[in-house]
Order: C-alpha cells, then structure tokens, then sequence
C-alpha cells in the first residue's frame, strides 16, 4: 500500500475515475440536451413548411378559416 502512495498510484486512479465521471456525465448531458434541441427545430421546420404550404394552396382567407375552426376545438373550458 505504501508503494502505491508513493508513486502516486492510488491518486492517480481517483483522479481518473473522477474525470471518467464527469466526462461521462457532460456526454450524457449534451446528448439530451442535442435531442430535446434539434426534435425542437424540426418541429420549427415542420410548422414553418405547413404554414408555407396552406398560404400557398388557400391564401390568407383559407388559413384564417383554418384559426376560425381550430379555435372552438381547441378550447378549454375553466
């Protein structure tokens, strides 16, 4: 035991574990946090294209029926 205090073994090992740890920790971290981020801008891109897509098939008139509709559906009684 006492040769592995002196050359710093047991240290050394801890210091390792550690930075394992918390490099493991960052990873996972970044991975959620990428995942949550880009499911966010793919539904951005989603959104944007429908959008795009029923002015360009129905004008403003169709896309406002669309929130004259949705509006009562979609209602929340308190």
């Amino acid at each position: 035991m006492i040769v592995f205090l002196k050359a710093g073994g047991i240290k050394k090992d801890m210091f390792h574990s550690f930075m394992s740890i918390v490099i493991n920790a960052v990873f996972q971290l970044i991975s959620l946090v990428g995942i949550i981020l880009a499911a966010g801008f793919l539904l951005d891109f989603f959104e944007k294209k429908s959008v795009q897509l029923l002015y360009r098939t129905f004008g403003r008139k169709g896309y406002l029926f669309t929130a004259w509709v949705g509006t009562p559906v979609h209602y929340e009684k308190l």
